[in-house]
């Protein structure tokens, strides 16, 4: 009987595997730059060797945050964190300041040039890593520290915007790029569009399965979306929800391009008629994909050509979702309750947070504070966030479902539909807007009036500049709340 334990391969054993195989392709690309295998290889082993070097010992818990607009380097420089079983973290440039480090632990900050922070800072460029023919080889982690300490450390914020810290280690985080590259049917023919930083986690997600399939990644520049799917021969791109409105309403009528794409979209639910117009432009298929940094990927809805998207979310292998009641009693079809899910790749906790922690990790499970019934065909339906929910006297408002709704009137370019109260308490659905011209106000007013008759006087209509959002599209109710009675 063989005992050896084999676990998978790191992404720097594939990019090494690749840099023999295929030297001379593609494995990133931006603006009108290319980096093969080979040269990513030679730059992660000059990195990995250069970090070992410089970077400062880091105390239990810490971690290295990547804070670069450099798109080569800042892969390298997360490759080579990888590489050297440290914790990497992806953060804007400017993001860091004292109340940064104390909240996420971070021990030390890479970049492209010198700067004055809170913690030791060390430059990652070129010229930093140097160009020594035959650089040490930096230590490999132990097994057991490779599989077991912490690789990446997630923000999570939800609506509100208070950050919360996951900490995934490298079996969690391979997990993560295994559902991708297999639902996404990565492989060497691959060419991943992103636009989005690897401070989102599922782009950063995306990306790396490509990169370990033996695809090329493509960081879109100032062109437009449909041109680049053209120049460099895309086969999938990952959006957001909110990239979608942009693209197809800048699209030309005559720009369906020959070699349609798979297109994978996160952070909300995608309207039906926008899955269309993608369908009809650009994508042989359109995937809206359903999951949370706390448990990874939790499953999907599919449209392609002859393929309509089916309602609710097609679960992935080894996915358990249950929906349940205030006492955590598990209802029947058909019936709306609390989600609770997991999965083989979910975190434990929040660190740092007891509070969040027992408030959503309970028993095994996690709760994500959405909404959803279970479909006789064994799906799911969200139905909306527990949170949000807006509830008057018996008389319920699903913002996700109204917003939907709001934004499909050709007239509306954005809107959000939150809780709020008059000044002598009494509670009001207000209703913000943001039109593509002015004017709009009482025709919106007129059309919405039958849906919202029930609360009579109740509703209050706001025209705003903007709705703020979340870096992966969802409403910051809070933020907008506090705008409105300021």
């Amino acid at each position: 009987m063989n005992n050896v334990i084999s676990p998978l391969p790191t992404t720097a054993d594939l990019l090494q595997f690749y840099a023999h195989k295929t030297p001379d392709k593609a494995a990133l690309g931006w603006g009108n730059h290319r980096c093969t295998f080979a040269q990513l290889q030679e730059h992660l082993t000059l990195c990995s060797a250069y970090l070992c070097r410089t970077l400062p010992t880091l105390s239990t818990g810490q971690v290295v945050a990547v804070s670069t607009e450099d798109f080569l380097w800042q892969w390298v420089s997360l490759l080579a964190l990888e590489q050297l079983g440290l914790c990497s973290m992806s953060v804007l440039p400017g993001e860091v300041n004292a109340g940064f480090v104390q909240q996420f632990s971070v021990g030390a900050l890479i970049a492209p040039v010198q700067q004055v922070h809170p913690v030791p800072v060390v430059v990652v460029n070129a010229q930093a890593c140097g160009g020594h023919s035959n650089p040490p080889h930096p230590p490999a982690p132990g097994q057991d520290r490779a599989q077991q300490t912490a690789l990446r450390l997630l923000r999570t914020s939800g609506t509100t915007g208070e950050a919360k810290r996951i900490l995934l280690d490298r079996r969690l985080w391979n997990g993560w790029t295994e559902r991708w590259q297999w639902f996404c049917h990565y492989g060497p023919d691959s060419v991943c569009l992103i636009q989005h930083p690897f401070s989102i986690g599922g782009i950063y997600a995306t990306a790396t399965a490509c990169l370990r399939a033996g695809g090329t990644v493509v960081k879109r520049d100032g062109r437009a979306f449909l041109q680049a799917l053209q120049d460099f021969g895309i086969s999938h791109a990952t959006v957001l929800p909110m990239d979608l409105g942009p693209i197809l309403q800048t699209a030309p009528e005559q720009a369906a391009i020959p070699q349609k794409i798979m297109l994978t979209a996160f952070g909300g639910v995608l309207p039906s008629d926008m899955v269309a117009q993608c369908l009809a432009l650009f994508a042989h298929q359109v995937a809206d994909m359903y999951g949370t940094n706390e448990v990874g990927f939790i499953g999907a809805r599919v449209a392609g050509p002859d393929r309509q998207m089916e309602p609710g979310i097609a679960l992935l292998p080894g996915v358990e979702v249950e929906v349940v009641n205030d006492a955590d009693q598990t209802l029947p079809a058909g019936e709306t309750g609390h989600i609770k899910v997991r999965t083989p790749h979910m975190a434990a906790r929040y660190e740092g947070d007891p509070g969040a922690t027992s408030a959503h990790f309970l028993g095994g499970w996690f709760w994500p504070g959405d909404l959803g019934r279970a479909l006789p065909n064994g799906r799911l339906e969200l139905t909306g966030r527990a949170d949000d929910l807006i509830n008057i006297g018996g008389m319920k408002v699903n913002p996700a479902l109204a917003e939907s709704k709001l934004r499909s009137l050709d007239y509306v370019r954005d809107a959000a539909v939150l809780m709020g109260s008059t000044p002598s308490g009494v509670q009001t659905v207000v209703i913000a807007v943001v039109f593509t011209a002015a004017g709009r106000m009482e025709r919106l007013q007129k059309e919405a009036a039958p849906g919202m008759a029930a609360f009579g006087h109740l509703v209050e209509w706001v025209q705003v500049e903007a709705i703020p959002r979340t870096p992966t599209g969802k409403v910051q109710r809070s933020v907008l709340r506090a705008q409105l009675q300021g």
